[in-house]
């Protein structure tokens, strides 16, 4: 799975160890927390979801934690085993991705042809049958070819955080296409709120 991972607490009497961690998927805006028993091997273990911290728009009408946390974590799985399988197709190709209202994950591939991208996308429907993704191309440009150009900024952002003597650096992938740049607003917005204890998806405006 992919999104902010951080445990929590841990619970045991040095024999059974279970601990609770909180997850932050990549694929939408909820908040879970699932648990694990570390007394077992990697190979073996199993997460079962403890909580609904924050429910998105998007999974507002799952009935259960459990089946919430399911729902969740196939989609995340579903776009991690997709972009892996499109990028060792097209390895050269800068990926962009998101998903529609239906939850289908749309692939934009920056840098191929036509041609190449309708390949792609009959392979990743026949490897990924019960699922639909939409394969989309642009082709190369001079910011593409690394020549000059209305370029946009790519790579990492770096900042030092500074506390109790020590010194930590932070790095963050600096957002390409329109859509990450909406999801790294409103994450950040949703970030900051939950650290000031405001709920964005209650919060009336005042009078």
């Amino acid at each position: 799975m992919v999104g902010a991972q951080r445990p929590l607490n841990q619970e045991g009497d040095g024999i059974v160890a279970v601990k609770i961690t909180r997850w932050e998927p990549d694929t939408c805006y909820c908040v879970l927390e699932y648990s694990w028993d570390d007394a077992l091997p990697e190979s073996e273990r199993t997460h079962s979801v403890s909580r609904i911290v924050r429910t998105c728009p998007v999974h507002t009408g799952e009935p259960t934690a459990e089946g919430h946390y399911n729902t969740v974590l196939s989609e995340n799985q579903h776009k991690n085993s997709a972009l892996a399988f499109i990028r060792a197709k097209a390895p050269a190709a800068r990926v962009d991705w998101r998903f529609d209202d239906n939850r289908n994950l749309h692939v934009q591939l920056n840098g191929l042809d036509q041609a190449a991208a309708e390949s792609i996308q009959q392979a990743v429907a026949a490897r990924f049958p019960a699922r639909t993704t939409r394969i989309t191309s642009s082709p190369a440009t001079d910011s593409d070819n690394g020549e000059l150009g209305h370029r946009k900024p790519r790579g990492e952002l770096a900042s030092l955080q500074i506390q109790g003597g020590s010194v930590k650096c932070v790095r963050a992938k600096i957002p390409n296409s329109k859509e990450q740049i909406e999801e790294w607003i409103l994450r950040s917005a949703i970030r900051a709120a939950d650290q000031r204890g405001i709920s964005l998806y209650d919060w009336q405006p005042s009078r």
